[in-house]
């Protein structure tokens, strides 16, 4: 077992903030938590069953939520911070905080996945462009909230290549290939 100790300091214009936050490695989320931040420095302390020579690749994700979507994985206009965790001992810079932002306002697209079995662990969305040209670099998303549908993912069309706006996406469960879901209701907005 390995304790995290995480410091935070907030980003200048916040004075306080509820920070969602996780600890994935390859996108299987290790630990996840709130932690209220009421002055602009705080810590805490995140203890996961692994050690740390296991975790190659753990990242921290944090996340002050500025939209409808509760989640340590930012929607657009939340305030985040995604970092290695190279040490036990880590901090969440006020410099480095950033605002997920869209390539153009009309680009968002919000896509609502419902599953009737209610099982949205490990859940994810495979995406790609018409032309295969310019996959996005980050084309499997990770839902960033719940709502009365389901889980939400959110897509930026400015980051893929279409001629006429289309995006396939292909939900899939524990990231394998294995476990793609077939059956889907998805609701597009």
């Amino acid at each position: 077992m390995e304790t995290f100790h995480i410091n935070v300091e907030l980003p200048p214009s916040i004075l306080d903030a509820e920070i969602h936050w996780a600890i994935t490695e390859h996108n299987y989320v290790l630990a996840t938590g709130v932690c209220k931040a009421v002055t602009k420095r705080t810590e805490f302390d995140v203890a996961v069953n692994q050690t740390q020579d296991q975790l190659q690749y753990a990242q921290l994700h944090a996340c002050i939520n500025n939209g409808p979507f509760i989640s340590y994985r930012p929607s657009f206009g939340d305030v985040f911070q995604r970092i290695a965790l190279n040490s036990t001992n880590t901090t969440l810079s006020t410099e480095a905080w950033q605002i997920y932002t869209p390539t153009a306002e009309q680009s968002i697209i919000t896509v609502y996945y419902h599953r009737f079995d209610g099982d949205y662990d490990n859940i994810s969305l495979w995406t790609w462009d018409e032309l295969h040209i310019q996959t996005p670099e980050q084309n499997e998303l990770i839902p960033v909230g719940r709502g009365e549908f389901g889980v939400v993912f959110q897509i930026d069309s400015g980051l893929y290549d279409t001629l006429e706006g289309r995006i396939g996406f292909l939900p899939r469960k524990n990231f394998s290939w294995s476990f793609k879901v077939c059956m889907i209701i998805l609701r597009i907005f």
